[in-house]
């Protein structure tokens, strides 16, 4: 049985690269599904919910960062704002 906090290191960074592979595609409701999963994860991260050390934290915090950039950077283009 993989451990809550094995499976939390595992799904950030693989949540926040299929934003960006998603982006290309441009399925909104994927990456709308991605991103309420990373908020999700960030407030586990916030209330210290699962034990993380302080690599690890910024491990996981770096993972939605990049993703919500790329976001960020893609809607930029569209409407060029």
């Amino acid at each position: 049985m993989i451990k809550r906090k094995q499976f939390f290191l595992f799904i950030v960074p693989l949540t926040a690269t299929e934003i960006r592979m998603q982006l290309e595609d441009r399925n909104v409701d994927l990456i709308v599904a991605c991103l309420i999963s990373l908020e999700i994860c960030v407030s586990f991260i916030a209330l210290d919910t699962i034990d993380l050390d302080q690599k690890e934290k910024q491990q996981i915090y770096t993972a939605p960062k990049d993703a919500s950039s790329a976001v960020e950077l893609n809607l930029i283009e569209i409407f060029k704002i």
